[in-house]
């Protein structure tokens, strides 16, 4: 007589149970670190848009800004909301000819993005147009950036944005 291979019913609904129990202990951590990413992505990116700025402002000796991303076909003026995305373009209007634009950053991944300036320019010695802070929440994680007068980008995680 030959015996029968494979798995026994107890041990395919143990391994369902088990397998179970670890996806809900997973699923909440996971969610947890995809939005810790979102928003540290976000904020990296907002960042590189303003050290890019800078940089062209100096190396090309003219005002460069960095203003939210309007949502119109042409995208030749600024937005006024930063979950949007923003954009970098030569000049210091909210107006402008798609020409003047180097670079236009998507929307954000992040649930809520809250800056109080509506455009920064910097001059071309790399001095930004105002003091300017922006926060980045998504779930219970977010992370505030400030900018300096001077230009520099400084990064501060924050608590809960409940």
């Amino acid at each position: 007589m030959q015996s029968a291979q494979g798995f026994t019913l107890i041990e395919l609904i143990a391994t369902v149970v088990l397998i179970a129990i670890v996806s809900t202990l997973a699923i909440p951590a996971w969610q947890s670190s995809v939005q810790r990413s979102q928003v540290a992505s976000d904020a990296r990116t907002l960042s590189q848009a303003f050290t890019l700025a800078r940089s062209e402002a100096v190396t090309r000796g003219v005002q460069v800004s960095v203003c939210p991303l309007s949502m119109t076909a042409a995208a030749t003026r600024c937005g006024d909301d930063w979950q949007d995305g923003w954009l970098v373009y030569l000049g210091n209007s909210d107006n402008f000819q798609t020409d003047k634009r180097l670079r236009v950053y998507q929307g954000s991944q992040a649930r809520e993005i809250a800056g109080k300036s509506t455009r920064v320019t910097f001059n071309p010695r790399g001095m930004a147009s105002a003091f300017s802070s922006w926060s980045f929440c998504s779930g219970d994680h977010g992370m505030s950036i400030f900018l300096a007068r001077s230009g520099r980008i400084g990064k501060i995680p924050k608590g809960s944005c409940q």
